[in-house]
């Protein structure tokens, strides 16, 4: 208890004043023996709020009255083997309640100072941690930037779309990297705000934000970087795949995501409006690097993953999800269909 001595001093003061005025009042009406009535309580409170010192002297200034006021022989200091039994009996309980008290308080102080640490200790390791991610998403993106540049100076062109293609995928893990650390999205949560940076982005590298639109309509999913990670990858890559194969000789063409979650189990379908597929295309039989790509991270999530020719082209993605967590509130705007327990 850090209480300023001047303060606590005064404030044990008044309250034994305070204390003795009450017991002086009904003095009249109560029955011999209770000479420290009101004491006890006084400095119980006078410990507990401003700290030992301040307990001891109130309880200090509460033995002298009650040993001149309230015990025989009155109005004296005289000593008898009765009164001196009292003031020992009282002295005895004062005693042990200031130090069980001083000892709650204390323990309370020293959990506060942990928790002050541990809060320190907390922000140090998220500092450390973004600064962990910052380099790695930075190394990624030098590590594309080297492949795209060794794909310039080949002459054979499978091995340069091959590069240029690895080039694109590893920047896409540095960003989704990036935007899942970013206080944005640092509660782990698909969302459309997330669906459409990460659609945004993908239009920019593809140079056809001008062109192309791209809409969302996500029931948000909370993720661990486990399930965001792969689940983020299929979605960047049916966009890319949307973008190359669907829309890319297009003036124009519109991308729609959803994802939808009912029963334990998640929907998420990216349609474009570009050209259909070709006759018998098989998605599970495709052996494309893209299409490779994407059957793994669906196996990843527990999930699978197939193309449908319709109106439109729909790269579909189902994969399971814990039930929903009753009891539990979202952020407004962000209905989270679950929440990951860790450790």
């Amino acid at each position: 208890m850090d209480t300023h001595p001047l303060a606590g001093g005064s404030a044990s003061i008044l309250i034994f004043l305070i204390a003795f005025l009450i017991r002086l009042a009904i003095d009249g009406v109560l029955p011999p023996g209770f000479p420290y009535l009101t004491f006890l309580p006084a400095v119980v409170i006078t410990t507990f709020l401003f700290g030992t010192p301040a307990g001891v002297l109130c309880a200090t200034l509460s033995v002298i009255a009650a040993w001149y006021f309230f015990l025989p022989p009155f109005l004296t200091f005289s000593l008898t083997g009765q009164t001196a039994l009292a003031l020992a009996f009282f002295i005895l309980i004062v005693a042990i309640d200031i130090l069980v008290i001083d000892r709650m308080l204390s323990s309370l102080q020293e959990r506060e100072n942990a928790r002050a640490e541990a809060l320190a200790l907390a922000a140090q390791r998220d500092a450390l941690f973004k600064e962990l991610q910052h380099r790695v998403g930075n190394n990624l993106n030098m590590i594309a930037a080297m492949l795209s540049i060794q794909s310039r100076g080949l002459s054979d062109e499978n091995a340069r779309h091959a590069l240029s293609e690895a080039s694109r995928r590893i920047a896409v893990v540095a960003d989704i990297n990036r935007m899942f650390h970013d206080p944005a999205h640092s509660d782990g949560v698909l969302d459309n705000a997330f669906v459409e940076d990460l659609g945004r982005k993908a239009l920019d590298a593809a140079g056809m934000s001008d062109r192309v639109r791209f809409s969302s309509d996500i029931e948000a999913l909370a993720l661990v970087q486990d399930e965001f990670l792969p689940l983020s990858l299929v979605l960047a890559e049916c966009v890319n795949n949307a973008l190359e194969h669907g829309i890319a000789d297009n003036p124009s063409g519109q991308i729609t995501v959803t994802l939808r979650h009912a029963e334990g189990r998640a929907t998420l379908v990216v349609e474009n409006d570009g050209h259909p597929l070709a006759e018998g295309f098989d998605a599970a039989k495709a052996r494309s690097i893209g299409m490779m790509l994407v059957h793994s991270f669906a196996r990843q999530l527990g999930g699978a993953f197939r193309i449908e020719r319709a109106a439109q082209t729909r790269s579909i993605l189902e994969f399971p999800v814990p039930e929903l967590v009753e009891g539990v509130s979202a952020p407004q705007d962000k209905p989270v269909s679950r929440v990951i327990r860790e450790g």
